[in-house]
C-alpha cells in the first residue's frame, strides 16, 4: 500500500510539472548589505572599544537557455573597516569580485523547482593597515583570488515576474587567494598564498542558507 501511494505521489508530480522558465527570459537578482557594531572588551585598567563595519553589494543577470538551465554572471564589492579605540591597528578591506554561473533547473509542480548551481569567481582586494603607536605606520598590500564552488536551492515562482528562493551555498567550495605587499613599513605583510577546500554540509549553520528574490523579465 506504502509503494502505491509513493508511484502515485510521483506520477502527481510528474504530470503537475511544468516548466518555470522559457527560452530567452532573463533573471535579475542581487543584494545589498550594511551593518556596523562595536566591541568592548574591559580589564582592571582599561578598556578597549572595537568599532567594525562592513558593507556589500551583489549582482546578478541570467539568461534563460532552456527551461532547464539558466547562465549569466556576478559582479560584487566587499568594504570591511576595523577601527580601535586604543592605538592599535586600524584596517580597511576592499574587494571587487567577478563571475561566472551555470544553473541547472528541475521543476516539481507548477510553482515549485529545485536547482543545482555551480560557479567560478575571480576577486582583487586592496587593503590598509595604520597603526597610531608606531612610526613609520602604514601598510598597505593587494591580493587576488579564485574560487569554484557548488550550492543547490528551492525556488517558487510567485507570479510571471518574481520568484522567492533559498540556496544552500558552498556546498563544495574551493579557495585560492595570493596577498602581496605595495608599501610597508614596520607592520609586517609578508606574501602569502592560501588553498582550502570545504563543504557546508561538515557544520551546517543558517548563516550558509540565502533567501532571496528573482525578477524575471523579457
Amino acid at each position: 500500500m506504502k509503494r502505491q501511494l509513493l508511484f502515485a505521489a510521483v506520477l502527481v508530480i510528474g504530470f503537475n510539472a511544468s516548466a518555470q522558465f522559457t527560452k530567452s527570459e532573463k533573471v535579475l537578482s542581487g543584494n545589498i548589505s550594511f551593518n556596523t557594531n562595536k566591541n568592548v572588551s574591559t580589564n582592571a585598567t582599561t578598556t578597549q572599544e572595537n568599532k567594525i563595519s562592513n558593507f556589500l553589494l551583489n549582482t546578478n543577470i541570467g539568461w534563460v537557455k532552456s527551461e532547464k538551465r539558466i547562465s549569466g554572471f556576478r559582479i560584487g564589492y566587499y568594504n570591511n573597516i576595523s577601527k580601535p579605540n586604543n592605538g592599535e591597528t586600524k584596517s580597511t578591506v576592499n574587494n571587487i569580485s567577478l563571475g561566472i554561473f551555470d544553473q541547472k533547473i528541475k521543476s516539481l509542480n507548477n510553482s515549485l523547482f529545485g536547482f543545482f548551481e555551480t560557479s567560478f569567481n575571480g576577486s582583487y582586494s586592496w587593503n590598509k593597515n595604520f597603526n597610531y603607536n608606531l612610526i613609520p605606520n602604514k601598510a598597505t598590500y593587494n591580493g587576488y583570488g579564485i574560487n569554484a564552488n557548488a550550492s543547490v536551492g528551492l525556488g517558487y515562482r510567485i507570479n510571471k515576474h518574481f520568484i522567492a528562493d533559498a540556496t544552500l551555498s558552498n556546498l563544495l567550495a574551493v579557495y585560492y587567494t595570493h596577498t602581496y605587499p605595495i608599501n610597508t613599513s614596520t607592520i609586517s605583510t609578508n606574501k602569502n598564498d592560501s588553498f582550502s577546500i570545504s563543504s557546508s554540509l561538515s557544520s551546517f549553520s543558517l548563516n550558509n542558507v540565502a533567501i532571496g528574490f528573482r525578477y524575471v523579465f523579457q
